[in-house]
């Protein structure tokens, strides 16, 4: 498929969205909002073939007991969600819809699922420390936001503009030795593919009712047989 390693870039990235870690200070729990709605923008600066086709946009949904996390790229073209229990990820649902195709992933490895390779964008899986600078102040979607440089094991660093006015349940990886404290509104990812920038354009305290819900119209393949599906794009 000509977009193949951009989509797998795609689904790397806004899968590793879908698994943030957060741990808000105690003094901030009684006001940090614990369900809505954040829409990203995502942009590839390095990636030659997605600045081609424009910013992709990112829609986060939470409410502490599932997040939905779905990017739409393309110019709506092509359209990739999962759905994950915060409490029990291997039940993840992944869904895409590709020029009209839609399908729903099943059979996937938990492994894929929980720990898709550059998950750790978010999970913080490979991050050894968080700097945080809480003088290094700026604005996102109406919400203050301090800067967090996280430090990961291959000598990069990710830059994240994080909130404290914005809580969500933990679904980090085990394996992370550490936690990220603030939601991220603002992230400069830095991956052998290149840099990544995600960020927040608004932020609602809404959930759509059907956020959480498979439609009916997707139909269920696996890895392999979505391969024999798009083969012809």
């Amino acid at each position: 498929m000509k977009n193949l390693k951009t989509i797998a870039l795609a689904i790397t990235l806004f899968a590793s969205l879908g698994s943030f870690a957060q741990k808000t200070k105690k003094t901030a729990e009684a006001k940090a909002i614990t369900k809505g709605t954040v829409s990203y923008e995502m942009e590839l600066p390095d990636n030659e073939e997605a600045a081609a086709m424009g910013n992709s946009i990112i829609k986060v949904c939470f409410d502490g007991t599932n997040q939905a996390t779905e990017i739409v790229m393309m110019g709506g073209m092509m359209n990739i969600k999962t759905i994950a229990p915060v409490n029990s990820p291997k039940d993840t649902r992944m869904l895409m819809n590709m020029m009209g195709k839609k399908f729903e992933l099943i059979n996937l490895p938990e492994e894929q699922l929980t720990n898709t390779p550059g998950a750790n964008l978010s999970n913080l899986e490979n991050a050894i420390s968080i700097t945080y600078d809480k003088k290094d102040v700026k604005e996102i979607a109406g919400y203050k936001c301090h800067k967090a440089e996280i430090k990961m094991e291959d000598g990069s660093t990710n830059v994240f503009y994080v909130t404290e006015l914005i809580a969500q349940a933990q679904n980090a990886s085990p394996n992370s030795k550490v936690k990220l404290e603030g939601f991220p509104m603002e992230m400069t990812i830095t991956t052998p593919q290149g840099k990544t920038i995600v960020k927040a354009t608004e932020f609602k305290t809404e959930v759509a009712t059907d956020a959480f819900q498979v439609p009916n119209d997707y139909k269920k393949v696996t890895q392999e047989q979505l391969q024999e599906e798009m083969g012809g794009m």
